[in-house]
This record gives structure tokens, C-alpha cells and sequence, in this order.
């Protein structure tokens, strides 16, 4: 069953995703959401990334968290942290709809 990510503030610790199968919006809050972007994700896993670049794997339907080693060679997205990209226009805060 595919979820989509509501686009969302960096500063809030919600996010908001549409189950589209079912029709239906659900809402977690963890304090793990604060400050990251969602840059992938992977059976109900997201791939949070913050501005240093730490990037951790949340679930947030098990509230488990595993943090991932350090980056050895930099990606030029995720060191600017960019929260707009030109190649996705419906991007907010680092959410692109797809």
C-alpha cells in the first residue's frame, strides 16, 4: 500500500502522510521528525537527513531509529540542505510531491 508525505515545516515534529489506497491521512509526532527532511524511504523505513549531514532510518509506525555512519564524501544536495530544488517545483521545505 503506497503512503505519500504531506509537505511539512522543518520545524515541526508531524508529519502527515495519505495512505492512497485507503483515502486516509495519518499523523505521527516524534521529536526525530525536528529539523530533517525526508530523503527516501523503504518498507514504512524514511530516511531522515539534518543539515550536517547526519542521516538516520526512522520508523515511525515502530518508533525505531538507526542511525547511519558518517558520510565520507559529501553529496552537494545534502551538504546545502537546500529546501527548494529546481528539478522538483512542488517542493516545501525539502518535500517533493512525486
Amino acid at each position: 500500500m503506497p503512503w505519500a508525505i504531506l509537505p511539512y515545516h522543518l520545524d515541526a515534529d508531524a508529519r502527515t502522510f495519505l495512505n492512497i489506497s485507503e483515502n486516509k491521512f495519518y499523523q505521527f509526532k516524534s521529536p526525530e521528525f525536528l529539523g530533517k527532511r525526508c530523503c527516501g524511504s523503504f518498507h514504512g523505513w524514511l530516511a531522515l537527513v539534518d543539515e550536517t549531514p547526519v542521516i538516520s532510518l526512522y520508523n515511525p509506525l515502530s518508533d525505531e531509529k538507526i542511525l547511519l555512519p558518517k558520510l565520507k564524501t559529501g553529496l552537494p544536495e545534502v551538504l546545502r540542505f537546500q529546501k527548494e530544488h529546481p528539478d522538483y517545483p512542488l517542493s516545501y521545505e525539502g518535500c517533493r510531491l512525486i
